[in-house]
């Protein structure tokens, strides 16, 4: 939910040269934000300490895998998924300066904390709306 969220605050990766493609990075996006919406309206989300811990791991290996497609595909074109490649450098705000002032390895592990502390406040905004709106039963 937080990479979608920080797409559409940043949007100026989602825009291709190809309707379709843009198209369908705006479709994900909000699928995956709805789906976000869905699992804390429905009550359905561990917002622990240990709940949100607990998917770090996950988020590690899908920067993983994204980095590696990011390595396998970079000859077909530019590919930046989780906006982590190598070859690319940040066109979001302050990373792409970022990027330009310490490079794109360390840009990359800003980057990496700055979603995973965003998610943190998500998280723990959404421990918050549980308290004051508890389940209906």
């Amino acid at each position: 939910m937080m990479g979608a969220i920080a797409t559409f605050i940043d949007p100026s990766g989602i825009f291709h040269s190809y309707w379709t493609l843009t198209l369908h990075g705006i479709i994900w996006h909000l699928i995956l934000i709805f789906i976000g919406f869905f699992i804390l309206f429905s009550h359905q989300a561990d917002l622990t300490y240990q709940g949100f811990f607990s998917t770090l791991p996950l988020f590690a290996v899908f920067c993983v895998i994204a980095e590696l497609l990011n390595a396998l595909l970079h000859s077909h074109g530019n590919i930046d998924l989780f906006y982590i490649s190598p070859w690319e450098m940040s066109t979001q705000l302050i990373f792409g300066d970022i990027d330009r002032l310490l490079g794109r390895p360390a840009g990359t592990g800003i980057y990496i904390l700055a979603m995973i502390a965003g998610a943190a406040l998500i998280h723990y905004l959404s421990a918050l709306f549980e308290k004051c709106c508890p389940p209906v039963r």
